[in-house]
């Protein structure tokens, strides 16, 4: 793994000076390693693909999770609607079929703070940095599709990356259904982990519904969750 040390955005209001620190892939390297160091996969267009980005990550460690009330609340929200998953090796899937296009654009222009760029052009950075391992399709009982889920995979560990889906779905919290839905996958293919990605501000509450959660502090990973809230909490106000 090569780290890169790389200077960004400055806040000098705030006395704020970022040095962020990056990793980009090598061959040798297991995407698991990389994860557990803190690093989170990169989807802009503003360094070499395969490269990674160290934030206050999430996962939960699998060998504790089980799902608790508000996991069953959420999942028995669509309990009346048969949905059909189909994995597809990243590489092998076709991502100008106009049904996955439409969908993801669709959500990307609806859900994503987009302030200078539009909604193919973030579309093409996530898919152009070759970063996902696989995608997870969901379908109705009509064949129609409702979602589509980009995951990062090696035997160890998964990560959901990013989700986009009928915008239909949106308040009947259908994002955290399919979290669920692919960390009982995890979960049933023995995994040690399911990353759900960064946590920062009100974007980051939702998270904290899952048990056996950890995050990554900059040094560690760390089981306090109430010190996860709180950092939530003050990051809103």
């Amino acid at each position: 793994m090569q780290i890169l040390l790389c200077e960004e955005n400055t806040d000098y209001s705030r006395y704020s000076f970022p040095y962020t620190i990056r990793a980009v892939q090598e061959p040798s390297d297991r995407l698991s390693d990389i994860y557990n160091r803190g690093f989170l996969p990169d989807s802009s267009s503003i360094y070499p693909e395969k490269t990674f980005y160290m934030a206050r990550s999430t996962r939960i460690d699998l060998s504790l999770w089980s799902m608790n009330s508000e996991n069953r609340r959420v999942s028995k929200k669509h309990s009346d609607t048969s949905f059909t998953r189909a994995v597809y090796r990243a590489d092998e899937f076709d991502t100008s079929d106009p049904d996955f296009r439409t969908l993801c654009l669709e959500y990307i222009k609806e859900i994503f703070n987009l302030q200078h760029s539009q909604p193919e052009d973030k579309l093409e950075c996530i898919l152009s940095n070759n970063q996902a391992t696989h995608i997870v399709k969901y379908t109705d009982d009509t064949n129609t599709p409702l979602a589509y889920v980009l995951l990062l995979q090696d035997e160890n560990m998964s990560h959901f990356w990013f989700s986009f889906y009928d915008l239909s779905l949106q308040k009947s919290s259908f994002g955290l259904y399919l979290m669920i839905q692919e960390t009982i996958r995890a979960l049933e293919a023995n995994q040690d982990f399911m990353y759900l990605g960064t946590a920062y501000g009100a974007k980051g509450r939702y998270k904290c519904n899952f048990d056996s959660l950890e995050y990554w502090n900059g040094n560690s990973w760390c089981t306090d969750k109430a010190k996860l809230k709180s950092l939530l909490r003050e990051e809103t106000n």
